[in-house]
């Protein structure tokens, strides 16, 4: 109804092609259905991160997942900050505190300068978003948050060893036989 901020649809995923509820904000004019926001993936809650990914890692990415679906964005940052933790705890770097265990992660060649200063920005918004009781964090951002995330897991748990084993499929394609 009009008096409600929020809505939501019944779909069929883009993707599998099954059933998924997305759900809208209503962002201007009650009486104006131009006024809500994209929608965004309700139920099922879509996880972006690979097989390869630890579970504490996943876990902790999945449930900011469900926090951005419910428009809970400042929860969403805390938990991709978790996320960015259980990261570097799975790498097992010993560290004081995540700002030094970036820099570690960094300076052991596990992440690339670009992702450390995307992971030291998760760093910080997440620490903001925990201690900072005043903080909002609006949805664009806490999208832009999530796909951080995700791209500094993916990369480190994915992407790097994929890469790895690419090449050595082709240094074993090149040689002589």
């Amino acid at each position: 109804g009009p008096d409600v901020p929020v809505r939501y649809l019944l779909a069929r995923c883009p993707t599998c092609n099954g059933p998924m509820v997305a759900r809208q904000e209503n962002d201007g004019d009650w009486d104006d259905d131009r006024d809500f926001s994209e929608p965004v993936r309700y139920l099922p809650t879509p996880s972006r991160v690979g097989d390869a990914v630890p579970i504490p890692v996943a876990r902790a990415y999945e449930e900011a997942a469900k926090c951005l679906s419910v428009g809970a964005y400042v929860a969403a940052a805390v938990m991709c900050r978790k996320a960015i933790d259980a990261l570097i705890a799975e790498h097992q770097v010993a560290a004081r505190s995540l700002a030094e265990g970036l820099r570690a992660m960094r300076d052991k060649g596990f992440i690339e300068p670009r992702l450390f200063e995307w992971a030291d920005a998760l760093r910080l918004t997440g620490n903001q978003a925990a201690h900072d009781g005043g903080v909002a964090i609006c949805r664009a951002a806490a999208r832009d948050i999530l796909d951080f995330t995700s791209a500094v897991i993916e990369y480190v748990f994915t992407f790097r060893d994929r890469f790895e084993a690419f090449k050595a499929r082709r240094g074993a394609d090149k040689a002589p036989t």
